[in-house]
């Protein structure tokens, strides 16, 4: 079977010799030297052979009613590390870490309804929003029902911790607002307060609706240019866990923003790279700290709303609000199908949906918001 894990090991700089190394399963390989097309094949190859290798999943561990919650974590966080995307570990351990920390010390078989009201007690008066206690309690469950399926604890468990219902509007819990899209007037008071680079980040995603990591992380190579609207076909995003393909549609305006930026000599590296443009890292506090190879989704966000309180918008909006913003205005263009298509919710089915007429209209909507 494939890796499901979608973190391959990363090209890095050993700098006491100048070489690029990549460091699999604990051992250093080195490539050549750093930044060199040859090391960059050779580190293309190391991933590829990564990539092929069976991962095997941990031997069942026989059912015991003495086993605890922490040591069961143990075990379930080796399986989450390879079987889910990055971010959804992380969601996972946020919403795991009160049990450990709490009821570490019990065993599986004695954890039951009560024990998860009381976490949900805390999550409420912690000021969690509602939607987010929901969202943990199913993650918590989930962990649950990984431990019946390798006979670790009797279904009867996941049975009483189902008894649970999530919370109502009203009946606990912040509510929230649905997230609502940022106008074009408002993106247009802040555009002058971004830096060069995340001005173009914040009109490519404008013009497309990609999801903020899918801009900080995207590469010329994915990109094909062949046609009068490009596509970035993406192998690593999101939903790639779940065997969702992602293509990006670029039309006119969103190329006139990408084209000055794009990388044909670097094809892997991200096309809104900090190091291309981000002088300020290297004195900050006085210490030399080169900037990264990318922006992160937190950065990108922090950017963003630092332009917008000197540009005096409140409340603040997210790059994510560009995404909201295009998939609205693209379902009033091309309908709700279209709308679909081109911001990755549907579950591909490669033949019936992207040679549909869907996808046609899809792309004549993408021609005329230009």
């Amino acid at each position: 079977m494939p890796r499901l894990a979608n973190r391959p090991p990363r090209y890095c700089h050993h700098k006491a010799t100048n070489r690029a190394v990549v460091y699999v399963d604990g051992k250093a390989v080195y490539l050549g030297a750093y930044n060199s097309p040859a090391s960059k094949e050779a580190y293309r190859r190391v991933v590829s052979e990564w990539s092929a290798k069976p991962v095997s999943e941990p031997p069942p561990v026989a059912a015991s009613s003495v086993l605890t919650i922490a040591e069961a974590l143990v075990q379930y966080k080796s399986h989450a590390e390879r079987y889910y995307h990055s971010r959804e570990v992380d969601n996972l351990r946020e919403a795991l870490r009160p049990m450990r920390e709490k009821f570490g010390y019990l065993p599986m078989c004695d954890f039951g309804p009560a024990q998860l009201r009381v976490l949900r007690n805390r999550w409420i008066e912690e000021g969690l929003a509602r939607n987010t206690i929901n969202a943990r309690i199913i993650r918590l469950k989930r962990f649950f029902r990984w431990a019946c399926s390798y006979e670790l604890i009797e279904t009867k468990v996941l049975d009483r911790l189902n008894t649970v219902e999530s919370l109502m509007p009203g009946r606990g819990g912040k509510e929230t607002r649905p997230k609502a899209p940022v106008s074009w007037e408002v993106v247009e008071m802040t555009l002058p307060f971004l830096p060069e680079m995340v001005r173009a980040m914040v009109l490519f995603g404008w013009h497309t609706g990609a999801r903020p990591a899918e801009i900080t992380t995207l590469t010329t190579g994915v990109i094909d240019q062949s046609g009068d609207i490009w596509f970035a076909r993406l192998e690593k995003h999101k939903t790639a866990t779940w065997g969702h393909a992602r293509e990006i549609p670029i039309g006119k305006s969103a190329q006139n923003v990408l084209a000055p930026w794009l990388r044909p000599s670097e094809p892997d590296e991200p096309i809104f790279s900090p190091r291309r443009v981000d002088e300020r890292q290297e004195k900050r506090l006085g210490k030399k700290r080169p900037p990264g190879r990318s922006y992160s989704r937190a950065a990108f966000q922090q950017v963003v709303r630092r332009a917008c309180r000197r540009a005096g918008i409140s409340p603040a909006w997210s790059p994510n609000a560009l995404r909201h913003a295009y998939g609205t205005r693209m379902r009033d263009v091309g309908g709700v199908e279209a709308s679909q298509i081109a911001l990755g919710h549907r579950k591909p089915d490669t033949t019936l949906i992207y040679t549909s007429n869907a996808k046609a209209r899809m792309l004549d909507a993408v021609r005329a918001l230009g």
